[in-house]
This record gives structure tokens, sequence and C-alpha cells, in this order.
């Protein structure tokens, strides 16, 4: 089967758990998550806002504002369980972007204090 080329998040997803699920040395079975089903399920719409912006540099890109869910303004945002560097950085990143509040899920670990 010849597949078109796809590039960013819904590619990635794809290449890494396959169809629905990816299989490892030692009977290992990563599954997607329901957020991952849900990059690759809107993908295509993804590729509408892309194709609907301006080609001419020019011209005006609309604000980012246009984009972002307004259910996720004043939300908490918080990391992964174990809170490491790349935890903290995606909470404070969510909460900046969406207009939230960034927060740990436990104390920060070693790598990250350093």
């Amino acid at each position: 089967t010849v597949r078109k080329h796809h590039a960013g998040a819904a590619e990635a997803l794809r290449l890494a758990a396959g169809d629905h699920e990816k299989k490892y040395d030692g009977d290992i079975v990563r599954k997607r998550t329901e957020v991952e089903e849900q990059v690759i399920a809107k993908e295509h719409q993804a590729e509408e806002i892309i194709h609907a912006l301006p080609k001419d540099s020019n011209t005006t890109v609309p604000s980012v504002e246009l984009f972002l869910p307004e259910i996720l303004k004043d939300s908490i945002f918080v990391g992964h369980l174990v809170t490491d560097l790349d935890s903290v950085a995606g909470a404070i990143g969510a909460a900046e972007l969406y207009g939230g509040t960034p927060a740990l899920a436990s104390e920060i670990n070693s790598e990250t204090a350093f």
C-alpha cells in the first residue's frame, strides 16, 4: 500500500503505536491513549486550518486565540505524576497558553532540583 506522506503529531503517533498498538520484545504492548486517538482523528481538521491560513507573508495571520478552546481557560495544568523537568515546563507552558494555572503532581525530583 502506498501511503500519502504526513508530517507532524499524527504521523509521529502512527509510527509510535502502529494502527492501535505496537508490540515490543518481551510481550510488551504499547496502546494508544485516548488523546493520541483524538489527535489522529482530528488530523484532517488541522490540515484544513493550515490550508486556510494566508499564503502571502504580508498578510496578517489570525490571532492564536481563535484556535484555543475556551473551556481550557482557568484550568489547572499538571504534568506527570513523577514530576520532572519536562513535566514542570509542560504545565507552565500550557497554563500560559490557555490562561490557566500550573501545578505540580508531586515533589520535584532530584534531576529537576539540580
